[in-house]
Parts: structure tokens; sequence; C-alpha cells
């Protein structure tokens, strides 16, 4: 292996990440990039092991970057500046799991008169079924009685 093509994909350690933190909060964006470079992998594996999934785990790496450069002010020093990243890659992580979760959680909109009781004639509007979390039984989160003409069958309801 060539050495000076190994030494041009490495970021050059030669500079500590508080200078160009330094540079960085002055305006210099080649500096960002190098601080990029330089955690990419790191960052890349925090958010792979935390997602399961690449895709995501890039997107995450991706928002964590700039959230970094947004509050890069924010950033005191007491901890090396790979843990604040890393600290921000899986507070990032953690939005998407939850955010995923509560996807996860909610079942389609059904139609009210699939949901309507037996016996009931004034059917409900379109209900919201969610699953708990805890036994992922169905319960409801929404019933409200509406008066207009029926969607479905063209009845009154008052």
């Amino acid at each position: 292996m060539n050495n000076a093509n190994s030494q041009a994909a490495a970021p050059s350690p030669a500079i500590d990440d508080w200078s160009l933190v330094q540079r960085v909060r002055g305006g210099d964006g080649a500096a960002f990039e190098l601080l990029m470079r330089r955690h990419n992998r790191r960052l890349y594996r925090v958010a792979r092991a935390m997602l399961r999934d690449a895709a995501e785990a890039e997107d995450a790496v991706q928002e964590a970057y700039f959230s970094a450069y947004q509050r890069i002010d924010a950033f005191r020093g007491d901890a090396a500046l790979a843990t604040w990243l890393s600290r921000l890659v899986s507070n990032e992580c953690l939005t998407r799991l939850r955010r995923q979760a509560r996807r996860d959680n909610i079942v389609p909109i059904v139609s009210a008169h699939a949901m309507s009781p037996p016996g009931d004639d004034m059917p409900l509007e379109e209900v919201s079924v969610s699953k708990c979390g805890r036994c992922w039984s169905a319960r409801w989160t929404s019933c409200r009685r509406i008066s207009g003409p029926c969607s479905s069958c063209g009845r009154w309801r008052s």
C-alpha cells in the first residue's frame, strides 16, 4: 500500500478536536468537514447498533451533524468531542425509535360501521384505535357521534 494514499484517506490527527471546534465557531466549514470525516465511522457504528438499519443510521448521523453544527457553541469541552457527538447521535436514534414505536402502535382508522356495536342505529364517525403498549389489546382513543347524513348509507344521524 502506498503511504501517500493511506494518509490522504485518513483525516490528519495533527490538529486536535478542540482547535477544530474553535475554527468551526469562527465559521470555518472545512474544519467542520474534517471533524465529520474524523468521527463519521464511530458515529455511524453507534447509530447502526441502535437502529439496526443502515439507511436510518445514515439519516440519524446526518441529523446529528446538523444539530452539532447548530449547537457547536454549546460544546464546553468538559468531555471529548467524540463523546458529545456520540450523545447527539444516540439522542437522535432514541427519538427515531420512539417515533417508530408510536407508529407501530397505531392501527389504521377503520370504518364506523365495522366498529359500531350491534343494535346501534346511530353509527359513529370514524374511530381511531390504538394498541395498548402493555397488553397490546385494542382500546378506543376517540369516539364521538356526529350529526348529518351517514357517508355510507345516507341515513340521517342527529
